[in-house]
């Protein structure tokens, strides 16, 4: 066969290459979307009896800021790792680190200023709830940034795994910062703060088994 002809035989078999817009555009699509997604969420699980006066404290609102902050940046990194050529910047892998570190600092400020111990901190029940709730808030927003980020060409597929798993715990513990009368800082930190950890360190496993392309 003829250099020509085989070339023309590939170019008939070749298909249309969509281009994915840049990352922040991804970022910021996605983003919206999210917020619709948990706020529908929260409405159909039902908001805390207390909405008006319990979401309008300081210590509420510092920590809605830090959860988001750790939602937002966890998703950029996660769009921009994406990409080969931000993969190796160690400013995207470790922004949403010190937005965790923030947001445990905030924590152990407050539990100075207002704990006050009591059984309830320490109770199950009510904690398994926080984390199922977690899960069931971020899962949708969480599996759509799975597929976004499976869709470019990541490399450091366990970092970006974690980015994916931390910006879906997050955005599932903003929202039950809604939905959650326990405003104490031991069971924040128990029951919100310690599980969106831990759902984060799963998806170094989780990006290895899914984000391969």
């Amino acid at each position: 066969m003829m250099t020509d002809e085989l070339i023309r035989q590939i170019a008939r078999g070749v298909t249309p290459v969509r281009i994915l817009p840049s990352p922040p555009r991804r970022f910021l699509s996605w983003f919206g979307a999210a917020m619709l997604c948990v706020a529908t969420g929260v409405v159909l699980m039902g908001l805390r009896p207390d909405v008006l006066r319990g979401t309008t404290t300081l210590q509420f609102a510092l920590n809605c800021v830090a959860i988001l902050l750790i939602a937002a940046l966890s998703a950029f990194a996660a769009f921009k790792m994406s990409v080969p050529d931000t993969a190796r910047s160690v400013l995207v892998r470790i922004a949403p680190l010190w937005a965790v570190f923030i947001w445990l600092v905030l924590l152990a400020t407050q539990g100075r200023l207002v704990f006050t111990p009591g059984p309830h901190h320490y109770s199950a029940g009510p904690g398994l709830r926080c984390i199922r709730d977690i899960l069931v808030l971020g899962a949708i927003p969480g599996a759509f940034l799975f597929f976004l980020v499976r869709r470019a060409a990541p490399v450091a597929l366990g970092w970006s795994g974690l980015l994916v798993m931390l910006s879906l715990a997050s955005i599932g513990a903003l929202g039950l910062q809604f939905t959650c009368t326990n405003d104490d800082p031991l069971h924040l930190f128990a029951w919100h703060f310690l599980p969106v950890l831990l759902v984060a360190v799963s998806g170094v496993v989780l990006g290895r088994r899914l984000l391969r392309w």
